[in-house]
């Protein structure tokens, strides 16, 4: 099932105010614009039902081509059995703004998307009552952003640090520049994968540029140890292919 989503919470004493409805309104028209959005649910684009002569009428809960106060505002959805408590708080001073964007595994269109409704409610003056911003989308976007910055720092802290263990461990600079190109050939080889099978990054992906980085230098430190220790009688073509193959055994 679809449980994405995105809730954002205002809250004031203004949140039932024309005005204030009338830019909730402009966000919600925008927001649905969205081609990445679903399903928006707004205090302005829910419509009321109501039994009639010939049956029931479906018109728009709030009617902005009238000037309608505050007061008549609540009164009305208050009337309104489905409205009341869906996105109106029961203190009359809480507003609920619900986000479904459609199905997809790329986080960073969800991050777009979240960047772009937050300058909407900037655009429109509403940052000031806006309170919380919660929901399985907005903790999926701040795992992804927190990890991304994780890691622009992990992987060149992984790096050196394996070319300084090489270096200190074999004593010569062939041996970490071989290890460096080995740990940069793999890493782009796995994150080129993800581009030819059309495969979106996402939390768990992340993890792998760092993760084969280590196991490669880890591999790596295996060979030159089978080399250095391959026995001095052989050639080095010799001795690399001992090596190889001592690696490639089971431990």
């Amino acid at each position: 099932p679809q449980d994405d989503a995105l809730f954002l919470l205002f809250e004031g004493p203004d949140v039932l105010s024309y005005e204030f409805l009338k830019k909730i309104e402009q966000v919600t028209e925008e927001v649905e614009s969205y081609e990445v959005v679903d399903v928006v649910y707004s205090i302005t684009n829910q419509n009321s039902i109501r039994a009639d002569e010939g049956g029931f009428a479906v018109n728009p809960l709030i009617d902005f081509d009238k000037n309608l106060s505050q007061e008549e505002v609540v009164a009305k959805i208050k009337k309104d059995r489905f409205a009341q408590r869906l996105l109106l708080g029961k203190d009359n001073k809480s507003l609920g703004f619900v986000v479904i964007p459609k199905h997809t595994d790329d986080i960073h269109l969800k991050i777009k998307l979240e960047k772009n409704i937050r300058a909407l409610v900037e655009k429109y003056g509403l940052s000031k009552r806006l309170t919380s911003v919660a929901g399985q989308m907005a903790i999926g976007n701040y795992q992804a952003i927190s990890m991304e910055k994780d890691l622009t720092y992990f992987i060149p802290a992984v790096a050196i640090a394996g070319i300084l263990i090489v270096w200190l461990l074999f004593g010569s600079l062939i041996f970490p520049l071989v290890a460096t190109c080995c740990s940069l050939v793999v890493m782009l080889f796995a994150v080129s994968i993800f581009g030819f099978i059309r495969e979106p990054f996402n939390v768990v992906s992340n993890i792998i540029p760092p993760l084969l980085s280590a196991l490669t230098l880890t591999s790596v430190i295996h060979l030159f140890t089978a080399f250095i220790h391959g026995g001095g009688e052989l050639d080095k073509k010799s001795l690399i292919k001992r090596a190889v193959e001592k690696v490639r055994r089971p431990i």
